[in-house]
């Protein structure tokens, strides 16, 4: 993985900007939590089913990321300029979204779908190259993850 590059917009660092990337991870992470408890509440029967894996890790992608641009924003309005940079350049990872979206079965949940086009606005402010994977990952058709060759092995093994 290569580090995202250096931000050569100062916009990049407004504090509004800022807080409407906190709003829109805010409420992906709503909806994919909405989506993580219904899946608790009905499980997948498939016990080779990534859903859950997905659906966690996403959850936990969106709560870094907003952590993380929740700093910059202190840091920034602290008058701590260097700090709030320091900050901003962890932030643009945005919890390395889109995690887990390679585990979930197609077609996605509406409410995945929306939370990861919220997550897409932001990612094409602080990381183009999330918003492509996040393109890809909505026109998917099958999870990339497990691949066919262990998930067959797995099945074998289990006897299905």
């Amino acid at each position: 993985m290569t580090a995202p590059a250096e931000p050569d917009d100062s916009s990049l660092t407004d504090t509004e900007q800022l807080v409407r990337a906190v709003q829109l991870l805010d409420h992906a992470g709503a909806l994919l939590d909405e989506a993580r408890v219904a899946h608790e509440r009905a499980p997948d029967p498939d016990p080779l089913s990534q859903q859950g894996n997905g659906l966690n890790s996403l959850c936990h992608g969106v709560t870094d990321a907003i952590n993380e641009f929740a700093g910059v924003i202190g840091f920034a309005r602290a008058g701590l300029e260097d700090r709030a940079a320091a900050r901003l350049r962890a932030a643009r990872w945005i919890g390395l979204l889109p995690i887990g979206t390679d585990r979930l079965k197609r077609p996605l949940e509406p409410a995945v779908c929306a939370a990861l086009l919220l997550i897409r606005q932001v990612a094409e402010v602080y990381r183009p190259e999330a918003a492509t994977r996040i393109d890809e990952e909505l026109a998917a058709t099958e999870p990339s993850w497990p691949p066919p060759e262990l998930t067959e092995r797995l099945r074998n093994s289990l006897g299905n």
